[in-house]
């Protein structure tokens, strides 16, 4: 070719170039498999950049993304309203419960449902990112307030009748609401698993994870609850008064009783 033609090698005119604190440089994602692990992935390149910054050690090498950051600050938010939400949920049932049992109950029933869902994460291979934690904080609420109905409904049953027929009928009793509560929400959610496309993809996990704390929570409100709550109170000498309003009940009841009495201004205005 050199005999007919000029041959040289030119740089290529740019188009484009990326800064990293006002310096040129050059810019390698890595992008992590659907059966990696977040925490594992991130770790193994903090290494790589070790060993490259060894035997380069005239360059600059910088990880300038980090996803993990949300990943953890997504599981410790949901650790706070796990905490914070088991606190408040034990006192609440201290202050309006007339008796001990129906906080302890509360105090195992959480985190037995939370382990059955991770469980369930597990047979379902749901990984715990971003995406599926949302919608298992979704859950949470539900998963608690199921329970807190069991054991109110038993604990006034436990009034008028024995222990084995409170729980039975306790439990009965709510059976229908609870469970109409849960599959209206389930309803919405669970056919989003069948979406195509990035927002399937974005959704899925969400609805999975959503779906399955729901579920969870029917399972220990009405079969580990009951068992729970004639368990604790089966081996009590003296029996326990539930199910009795406490002091601090009878009050806010007396003051919502008072706004009843007073009009609203909006009536003034109906015809």
């Amino acid at each position: 070719m050199r005999d007919i033609a000029k041959i040289e090698s030119v740089a290529d005119q740019e188009v484009g170039k990326h800064l990293f604190n006002n310096d040129e440089a050059i810019v390698l994602a890595i992008h992590k498999q659907a059966n990696a692990r977040m925490n594992e992935v991130i770790q193994s390149v903090h290494d790589e950049l070790d060993l490259i910054r060894k035997d380069y050690n005239k360059l600059n090498f910088d990880l300038t993304q980090d996803q993990t950051y949300l990943l953890n600050a997504g599981i410790e938010n949901l650790t706070q309203d796990l905490i914070y939400g088991g606190i408040l949920c034990v006192l609440l049932l201290f202050l309006f419960v007339n008796n001990i049992s129906s906080p302890i109950l509360m105090g195992i029933s959480i985190p037995i449902s939370l382990l059955l869902t991770f469980i369930c994460f597990y047979y379902f291979k749901i990984s715990f990112n971003i995406i599926s934690l949302s919608g298992l904080a979704l859950g949470i609420g539900m998963l608690i307030d199921n329970s807190i109905v069991v054991i109110d409904s038993i604990s006034r049953n436990y009034l008028d009748f024995d222990l084995e027929e409170a729980c039975i009928k306790g439990a009965g009793e709510v059976f229908v609401p609870v469970l109409s509560q849960v599959l209206s929400t389930i309803v919405i959610y669970a056919p989003l698993i069948y979406l195509s496309g990035i927002a399937g993809e974005l959704i899925y996990d969400q609805a999975i994870a959503l779906t399955i704390s729901l579920f969870v929570s029917l399972f220990v409100a009405f079969i580990l609850t009951p068992v729970l709550f004639y368990s604790f109170n089966a081996r009590s000498k003296k029996r326990i008064k539930s199910g009795q309003e406490t002091f601090l009940f009878k009050f806010i009841m007396r003051f919502y009783d008072v706004l009843l009495v007073i009009k609203s201004p909006l009536s003034f205005f109906k015809p």
